[in-house]
């Protein structure tokens, strides 16, 4: 009992010192504070002189510092304006060279457009000129039936019919060269194509109408002779209606290979087209002659402008040769069925003759065009 007795007063007693040591611990602690605090306070005094005496010089030095700045900020500000007047300058002249530029551009898309009109219509001249030179020329299709080789090919096959016909009605035939004569084929024929064709006031409908009776005439009259001199066993009447209807069989034949259908075809279309090949050659040539003046007034380079004129003769003059070559693929692969032959080949001669004055347009267009590149050559030597 007394043990626990004394066990209870020291658990007391020890409760009773322990806020005492606590108080006694937060005196000293604060105690040891203030005197830190003292201590800053003695520092701080020091601080604030220290800071007073340097407050003088800070001002001095800060009247300095701020003459310095307000000099640097007037540097600063003379700076930025040069800067900003360079950088105006600078922006001023890269618009100015993207104006160039775009103005260029739009100059050399207008340039390239003047040229490939001027281009289609040299071109167009050409073909017109040609059509109007040879295709469609009187004189040149009149000639396809007119020429030698025609003609002589036309009375060759007149008189083999000639024979044929003597064969068939067994008398001679000796006498024919003499009376269907190569000089009365081509009068003939050359006046029923000029009569035709050309218009001749020599020659006319009228005039070959003549000539083919008087042909008939001397045929009749020499059979009848003929018949006569090799004592043919047949009565006058028979020898005279024999010897009409036999001269007219074959003025019948002669008429048929001299009077070609489309030949009178061919002057309908003469007549309908000389007037528009006439406004369309002249018409071609002044929008030529106007794209050729636009194209090189394009502003820029003597030898730039001057360049695409030379171009679009080159290209002129390689469209009339594929023309030609177009042509000559087609009469290749495509035979012409024309009877009788020697008119087949006698539009085949014609034909060559349009291709061969269509190549030496194009060798005209050529030569233009190598001549202006030559000058092209020399102004950009000069440029250089």
């Amino acid at each position: 009992m007394e043990e626990n007795k004394n066990a209870v007063l020291n658990e007391q007693q020890a409760d009773a010192k322990a806020p005492e040591e606590m108080v006694e611990k937060s005196s000293s602690h604060h105690h040891h504070s203030s005197g830190n605090s003292s201590h800053h306070h003695h520092s701080s005094g020091k601080s604030s002189r220290r800071s007073s005496s340097g407050k003088s010089s800070h001002r001095s030095s800060s009247g300095k510092s701020s003459h310095h700045s307000s000099s640097g900020k007037s540097s600063h500000h003379h700076s930025s304006g040069n800067s900003s007047h360079h950088h105006h300058h600078s922006s001023s002249s890269k618009s100015s060279k993207k104006k160039k530029k775009k103005s260029n551009t739009d100059y050399s898309k207008l340039r390239s457009l003047f040229s490939f009109l001027l281009f289609l219509s040299i071109a167009a001249t050409a073909v017109f000129a040609g059509v109007k030179i040879s295709v469609l020329n009187e004189t040149v299709i009149s000639d396809v039936f007119t020429n030698s080789e025609y003609v002589d090919a036309l009375y060759e096959d007149v008189l083999d019919y000639s024979r044929d016909m003597c064969m068939k009605n067994g008398i001679p035939q000796d006498y024919l060269k003499d009376t269907i004569t190569y000089k009365n084929i081509k009068s003939i024929q050359k006046a029923y194509i000029s009569g035709v064709l050309l218009k001749d006031e020599s020659y006319s409908e009228t005039t070959y109408s003549d000539k083919i009776n008087k042909l008939c005439s001397r045929l009749e009259t020499k059979t009848a002779e003929m018949i006569k001199n090799n004592d043919i066993e047949v009565s006058e009447k028979q020898v005279d209606v024999g010897a009409k209807t036999f001269s007219k069989e074959i003025a019948t034949y002669l008429k048929g290979k001299v009077e070609l259908s489309f030949v009178s075809d061919i002057q309908g279309i003469l007549n309908v087209s000389t007037p528009v090949i006439n406004v369309g050659i002249g018409l071609f040539a002044v929008l030529a002659f106007a794209f050729f003046l636009l194209t090189i007034s394009i502003e820029g380079k003597n030898y730039r402008s001057i360049r695409p004129v030379a171009i679009s003769f080159l290209s002129a003059a390689l469209m009339n040769t594929l023309l030609v070559a177009f042509v000559g693929i087609v009469g290749i692969f495509k035979d012409l069925v024309i009877y009788p032959s020697y008119l087949c080949d006698s539009i085949h001669r014609y034909i060559n003759t349009c291709a061969v004055t269509y190549l030496f347009e194009a060798f005209l267009l050529f030569f233009v065009g190598m001549i202006i590149c030559a000058l092209v050559w020399k102004l950009k030597r000069e440029n250089e």
